[in-house]
């Protein structure tokens, strides 16, 4: 019985973990050089996560950074899965190692031929990359050789684009479509979404790539605790390197308790493919003990500049003059001069719905 008793007190006794403070905004010049994204309905926060973490932690300057569109394309242009021959959707571990595979390009080269492609239009990237990806889908059924069906294929589109796509901040006009697909017309007319980008969009980028030799430290796949996952990821954070993370954003950002039931699925990464998951990355960039005694995660997503989780949560924003604070609900409602940088979000309940946690090994 004494035995028993001393064990009980040796375990009560043994330090418990501490949650680390960290916030990289505090220190890091690249990732506050980096806007805040909105992709919209493109489905791309895998390749924008892989980006953001290398561009945060790796990139030496702008020119180095790597476009989440290059990733998505090299990795999407070859692989075979649930979406294939489109950007969208896919595991960040797997298109880092074609990033790895293929090597990058300079940002410029990418950024310069975007510009030119948008024609003054101001389609954010995603927005562009989704309007292409569509118009080659109608294009396929009708083809655009003559005037005519030209015409019904942009028309077709407008209407396309207007009713299975609302999320972006940019709204949709013919005038706009005609303005950047009647120069690609000529182009297009004989090739497929991703023939096109590898012709016309991605060319110079696949004539002068550059190595990436960064190795990734890919883990949470399998079935680790709560526990350690929230200690490895602080102890990556406190020595200031971000984390890009895989989970449900479904469950994570509602605090409803309809909404807090774990999805008890081993291994973790099959999580991103059910049907009550939702499957969605996004960057770590902090962490923090919250007012209620509870290790947060400051979470950068891509939802743009908005307040895009539940009110319970406080965020972190900036305002026009460039001071930097936490935030409510209300006040970036009612202030639209304030930008959300990230939200801090409860770990156990982020945790709890994660499917994949990755950062590099330098």
């Amino acid at each position: 019985m004494k035995k028993i008793l001393i064990l009980i007190t040796i375990v009560f006794s043994l330090p418990t973990f501490a949650c680390l403070e960290s916030n990289l905004y505090d220190n890091n010049k690249n990732l506050n050089s980096i806007p805040i994204t909105k992709q919209g309905d493109m489905n791309t926060c895998y390749a924008h996560s892989i980006a953001q973490l290398y561009n945060i932690q790796v990139a030496q300057n702008k020119e180095q950074f790597v476009s989440p569109f290059w990733i998505a394309f090299i990795h999407k242009n070859r692989l075979v899965h649930w979406s294939p021959k489109n950007m969208d959707f896919s595991i960040a571990a797997w298109a880092y190692k074609d990033l790895r595979k293929y090597g990058t390009c300079n940002f410029s080269i990418i950024e310069d031929k975007m510009h030119e492609l948008k024609r003054g239009v101001p389609y954010n990237h995603d927005q562009f990359f989704y309007m292409l990806k569509h118009y080659f889908k109608v294009k396929f059924w009708v083809g655009v050789r003559s005037n005519k069906r030209f015409e019904y294929v942009v028309e077709k589109l407008f209407k396309k684009l207007k009713r299975k796509s609302i999320k972006f901040d940019y709204p949709w006009f013919k005038e706009d479509l005609y303005t950047i697909l009647t120069p690609l017309r000529a182009q297009t007319s004989r090739k497929r979404f991703f023939n096109y980008l590898k012709k016309y969009v991605f060319k110079n980028c696949l004539d002068q790539r550059r190595p990436v030799r960064e190795r990734l430290v890919s883990y949470g796949m399998k079935d680790e605790s709560n526990d350690y996952l929230e200690k490895r990821t602080t102890d990556y954070l406190a020595s200031g390197k971000p984390v890009y993370i895989g989970h449900c954003p479904d469950v994570v950002y509602d605090v409803d308790p309809r909404g807090t039931k774990d999805i008890k699925v081993k291994p973790r990464l099959l999580k991103a493919i059910s049907g009550k998951c939702g499957a969605h990355y996004a960057v770590l960039v902090g962490s923090r003990k919250s007012n209620q005694n509870k290790c947060q995660f400051l979470l950068r997503n891509t939802y743009g500049k908005g307040f895009w989780a539940d009110g319970y949560y406080s965020c972190f924003c900036e305002n026009g003059a460039g001071k930097r604070a936490d935030c409510s609900k209300k006040q970036v409602e009612k202030n639209s001069d304030l930008t959300v940088l990230g939200c801090w979000i409860d770990s156990d309940k982020l945790l709890s719905n994660t499917y994949e946690l990755g950062t590099f090994r330098l």
